[in-house]
């Protein structure tokens, strides 16, 4: 909650890691959420293990290069072999590159922006919103901080996304619901530093509030 007072009202974030990402979007007006495992109220889920706070950056501000070096969940989760580089421009992604897993990723998110006409087609989604899935299959949805000091990088995206010194990008559809889209893939970066309207908030893994 800490976190997420510190987050709520910004601007801006900034992300920098050692190994070569440079990456930042706009916060403004979008709302901090925490995941903290308290699921006491009626009707109240969550996955587990808890230990996270996330953000939807806004749509198309989102800009520069981050470098995937933990996990990723596509159509499994798995903890990566060889970094993937992503650069991303107003707010999709321009360019994967890596090794296999990178190939994989671009064949994901090809097949994500080509299903939505396929699916208007029969009828299952709107003719007037496969184009928007379509085009946000590139989208970067998702920011988030791990927190979970238990928690560890194994393979299994809803853990790695907890563990504490960790953050996590993701591709595709995002929490506030204004960009749609197929997939959301969650790609857990390590040790990185984080500046909140230029306040570091995480500095090399280490939390700094």
């Amino acid at each position: 909650h800490a976190v997420k007072e510190f987050m709520n009202g910004a601007s801006e974030v900034k992300i920098q890691t050692l190994n070569g990402t440079d990456f930042s979007f706009s916060i403004k007006g979008r709302e901090a959420k925490v995941d903290d495992g308290d699921f006491s109220e009626f009707g109240k889920g969550g996955n587990l293990p808890a230990g996270e706070v996330f953000i939807s950056p806004v749509v198309g501000s989102s800009k520069g290069t981050f470098i995937v070096d933990g996990s990723i969940s596509m159509e499994k989760s798995f903890i990566l072999k060889s970094p993937i580089k992503i650069e991303v421009e107003n707010g999709y992604i321009k360019k994967v590159s890596g090794g296999s897993e990178a190939e994989t990723l671009k064949c994901l998110i090809k097949k994500a922006s080509i299903q939505p006409f396929k699916l208007a087609e029969k009828g299952i989604l709107p003719k007037d919103k496969a184009l928007e899935y379509s085009k946000n299959a590139r989208h970067i949805g998702e920011f988030g901080l791990g927190l979970n000091d238990k928690a560890k990088i194994v393979g299994n995206v809803l853990e790695d996304e907890k563990a504490l010194g960790t953050i996590h990008i993701a591709i595709g559809s995002n929490y506030d619901e204004d960009a749609p889209a197929l997939i959301h893939y969650d790609c857990v970066i390590k040790k990185p530093s984080v500046f909140i309207d230029e306040k570091p908030l995480m500095k090399n893994g280490k939390l700094m509030v």
